[in-house]
């Protein structure tokens, strides 16, 4: 026996059954790049950390040698 389905059912069936897995993606996305934005935020800082330090301490050595320089030329 064949059974007869009516095209609409058939259309809406196509229609509904994808939107129900689409929500699953778009949340487990989210979760990948929140993931993704918080690895990188943590990355930029332990690259920018040491770099601020030794900013820090090239700017303490030139007005050291300012200093000396300035102790040295003013006798």
């Amino acid at each position: 026996m064949i059974y007869r389905i009516p095209f609409y059912l058939v259309i809406a069936s196509l229609l509904l059954l994808p939107g129900c897995s689409g929500d699953e993606g778009k949340k487990e996305q989210g979760a990948i790049e929140k993931q993704t934005e918080q690895t990188a935020k943590a990355a930029v800082e332990a690259i920018k950390t040491p770099i601020d330090k030794a900013r820090a301490a090239a700017d303490q050595q030139t007005n050291q040698n300012q200093g000396l320089k300035e102790q040295t030329t003013g006798r």
